[in-house]
């Protein structure tokens, strides 16, 4: 389940993010804390895998 959510934030991102101006300094605060839980998720799924 994880890797499918990665894959879908990573086509989601892939392909740029436009936010409306009045939104920006809410969205991409909001977009950094999710690429991090997204790394972390990543990272975790990896060392699993390793072992």
């Amino acid at each position: 389940m994880i890797s499918v959510i990665l894959q879908a934030a990573e086509k989601v991102t892939s392909q740029g993010v436009r936010v409306p101006t009045e939104h920006q300094s809410v969205v991409y605060p909001l977009m950094g804390w999710w690429q991090f839980t997204n790394r972390t998720a990543r990272a975790v799924v990896s060392l699993y895998d390793q072992g």
